[in-house]
C-alpha cells in the first residue's frame, strides 16, 4: 500500500468553486448523524483524529437542524473545517467507476414466468471477518463461510446455487423473469423490486458466500465474444439475453466462473429521495456517495473528483464533492471511487458508461 496525502488549498480543486456544496453538505450531515448517534465510524490507512471528526460532525448536525442552510455556507463549513489533500497512488491515475439501484419487476409468488429467485441470507452463512485467528478449513481471503459443528467450511458457489442447492428452504425473497437481472441485482448489491401490481420492496446487500468476484465482462473480451470497445452493462445484459434464448448451457458456464454469489436483506422506512444503505449504514445520496476501499478510507470523510469528461454534465466536467459512503469488492486503492448514480434504468444508462480517470483529493479535518 503506498501512496501520498499531499495538503493543497481549496484553490488548488479545480470545480471547488462551482459546486453546490449545499448537496454535499447534505449527504454528509446523513453520515455524521450515523457516526454521532448510532455508532462511530473507524479509522483507516489514512489516519483521522477521532475527536475532530466527532466536533465537525456535531458542528454539521446543528447546522443542519431548523435551518435550510445555503451553498455558500456549507462551502465555508467544509473550507474552516477541512484540508484538502491530493492522493498520489505512487504515481497512479485515480480511476472511477458508477454503480446504480436497479428497478426490476419481480413476482412475490414463482410462477412460469418468474422463475429466478433473489435470496436472503441463509441462517448458516456467517461473517467470519472479525475472527482473530481465521479457521484453515477456509481460504484466507474468504469473509464469509457456512458454520458447522465443528467450526466452519466454504459455502456454496454461485453453481451450486444456481443447481437448487438453497431451494425449498424458505429464503427466496423474490423472483425475476430475466436471469440478467438477478446477475446485475448482484453486481449493483441493492434493487428496487416492483411487481405487477405496483407493491415495492426494496433491498440491498446483506452477505455473499465469500468466493472472490471474477469480472464476466472482461471474460467475454478475453474470449472474442465482445469487443472491449463495446462492453457495458447493457451488451452484457444482451448478450445474457440472447444466450439464455439459443444457448443457455454457455451463459451458464461463463457465469459460473463468477463463483460469488450475493444475499439481500429487506429495507423499510427508507427515504424516497435517497437510495440504498450503503456498507456506511446510511442511505445513499445520488452523485454525491461514493464507494471506496473500505481498508484506507473512513466512512463519512468528504473527496473531491476531478474527473477529465463531460459525460455526466451536459458539457461541463464531473467535478463535485463527493461523501465516502459505500465500498464493494473491486474498489481496491486509495484513488479509486465508484459513484453512486441514482435508480432506474436512466441512472444505469450513465453508470454503465463511467470508466474514467480521475483526481482524487481528501478532505482531512484541521488540526
Amino acid at each position: 500500500m503506498t501512496f501520498m496525502c499531499q495538503p493543497c488549498r481549496f484553490d488548488d480543486l479545480d470545480g471547488w468553486q462551482d459546486d453546490d456544496h449545499k448537496a454535499a453538505f447534505a449527504a454528509f450531515v446523513v453520515s455524521a448523524n450515523h457516526h454521532i448517534n448510532q455508532k462511530p465510524y473507524p479509522t483507516r490507512a489514512i489516519s483521522v483524529s477521532q475527536q475532530r471528526f466527532s466536533e465537525i460532525c456535531n458542528q454539521a448536525i446543528q447546522l443542519s437542524e431548523g435551518q435550510d442552510i445555503t451553498t455558500a455556507q456549507a462551502k465555508i463549513f467544509f473550507e474552516e473545517n477541512f484540508t484538502p489533500h491530493f492522493i498520489d497512488d505512487a504515481g497512479k491515475s485515480g480511476f472511477v467507476t458508477a454503480y446504480y439501484e436497479p428497478e426490476v419487476r419481480v413476482s412475490f409468488i414463482k410462477d412460469s414466468e418468474f422463475q429466478y429467485p433473489i435470496y436472503r441470507q441463509p441462517e448458516d452463512l456467517k461473517s467470519i471477518k472479525h475472527l482473530t485467528i481465521k479457521p484453515n478449513t477456509v481460504p484466507k481471503n474468504f469473509d464469509f463461510a457456512r458454520q458447522v459443528d465443528d467450526g466452519y467450511e466454504v459455502y456454496s458457489d454461485r453453481k451450486a446455487i444456481d443447481c437448487g442447492c438453497l431451494e425449498s428452504k424458505g429464503l427466496e425473497i423474490a423472483y425475476v423473469a430475466e436471469r440478467s437481472d438477478v446477475y446485475f441485482t448482484h453486481i449493483q448489491g441493492s434493487a428496487k423490486l416492483i411487481d405487477d401490481h405496483g407493491q415495492t420492496m426494496r433491498v440491498s446487500y446483506a452477505a455473499k458466500t465469500g468466493h472472490p468476484y471474477t469480472s464476466i465482462g472482461k471474460i467475454l473480451v478475453e474470449r472474442g465474444i465482445i469487443c472491449q470497445e463495446h462492453i457495458s452493462m447493457e451488451a452484457i445484459r444482451s448478450w445474457i439475453a440472447e444466450g439464455m434464448k439459443e444457448n443457455p448451457y454457455r451463459v451458464d458456464e461463463i457465469l459460473w466462473q463468477n463463483q460469488s454469489y450475493i444475499f439481500f436483506s429487506q429495507n423499510s422506512q427508507l427515504e424516497d429521495n435517497l437510495g440504498p444503505v450503503g456498507a456506511a449504514k446510511v442511505q445513499l445520496t445520488p452523485r454525491r456517495s461514493l464507494a471506496v476501499d473500505r481498508s484506507i478510507h473512513q466512512f463519512g470523510l468528504p473527496i473531491f473528483i476531478n474527473m477529465q469528461t463531460d459525460l455526466l454534465e451536459d458539457g461541463d466536467r464531473f467535478r463535485r464533492l463527493m461523501i465516502a459512503q459505500d465500498t464493494g469488492s473491486a474498489i481496491l486503492g486509495a484513488s479509486r471511487g465508484d459513484i453512486f448514480m441514482g435508480s432506474g434504468e436512466d441512472a444505469g444508462q450513465i453508470a454503465g458508461k463511467v470508466c474514467h480517470d480521475a483526481e482524487f483529493y481528501i478532505l482531512l479535518p484541521k488540526n
